[in-house]
């Protein structure tokens, strides 16, 4: 349909300029009244081919209802996608960051020779720990309690990233087997 309307606006422009040639030549002083009779009849003749394609071309342009309801699903499907891709390029940058806060709570847990037993607590199990004792090990486990919510922010991604793929799936009509 694209192309079709194309098509219809360089006919337009074309009659539009062999009209305008006709006038700039219809100013020109004639010698006889027959070929004067003629030029006005061709303009005439290329002002309702103008008009033609002019309808035509607003006539492409606009859609039928039945080609509405087959574009909307379309558009709806196209901005579906495109959101699925967006939500795995969110999904696989946010893993590049777990990823990287892992390597930083492992690295942390090396350099800082953070005891085994230590490294296993829990949030609660170390708030009844003195602060004295806790705060060489703090960087390890500011670094485990930001890849705790890198992890969980990961998981909400996933799951938005599932839902999404439920509901596109949903919408593509399924056809009927015999």
């Amino acid at each position: 349909m694209r192309a079709e309307a194309t098509d219809l606006r360089v006919q337009l422009s074309q009659a539009a300029a062999a009209g305008e040639n006709r006038r700039a030549v219809k100013l020109l002083p004639s010698t006889d009244h027959a070929s004067a009779k003629d030029e006005v009849g061709e303009l005439l003749r290329l002002r309702g081919e103008v008009g033609v394609l002019r309808r035509q071309l607003a006539d492409a342009l606009r859609l039928t209802p039945k080609e509405e309801s087959l574009a909307a699903p379309e558009q709806s499907l196209r901005r579906q996608k495109s959101g699925l891709a967006a939500l795995d390029a969110a999904l696989t940058a946010q893993q590049g960051r777990v990823d990287a806060g892992k390597q930083k709570a492992e690295q942390l847990l090396t350099a800082l020779n953070v005891p085994e037993d230590l490294a296993k607590m829990d949030g609660d199990a170390m708030a009844n720990l003195s602060s004295e004792s806790m705060e060489y090990y703090r960087p390890y486990f500011q670094a485990k309690r930001e890849l705790e919510g890198l992890e969980r922010f990961t998981a909400i991604l996933k799951m938005k990233m599932n839902a999404e793929r439920n509901d596109a799936q949903e919408d593509v009509p399924r056809s009927s087997s015999p």
